[in-house]
């Protein structure tokens, strides 16, 4: 059987992150999910954090992007959450998730 990465760019969507993730814990197959925050100014990377167990720094050297990379899980489901200090568009959120 195969994974399937779930790709999710939060651009202030505080509201909607933890249902989003919600929606993923129901699915039936094997998933990793990763969340890339394009320099968010509503408090989404916050409540990101705070819904996920186990996170932990992941460093990245030479580069001042991303600010902030965490892995954990979401309900048992691997996570990687990534922050970008300021919003870069649309496209750039996704090929770097797709890159990772």
């Amino acid at each position: 059987m195969f994974r399937v990465t779930a790709i999710i760019p939060l651009f202030n969507h505080q509201a909607y992150i933890l249902d989003c993730l919600g929606s993923l814990f129901v699915q039936n197959c094997p998933m990793s999910i990763i969340v890339v925050d394009d320099g968010s100014s509503d408090g989404g990377w916050e409540t990101l954090k705070s819904g996920c167990k186990n996170l932990k720094d992941y460093k990245v050297s030479g580069t001042d992007e991303p600010a902030e990379i965490k892995v954990g899980n979401y309900n048992n489901l691997p996570i990687i959450c990534v922050r970008f200090s300021k919003n870069y568009g649309p496209s750039v959120t996704r090929n770097y998730a797709i890159q990772t």
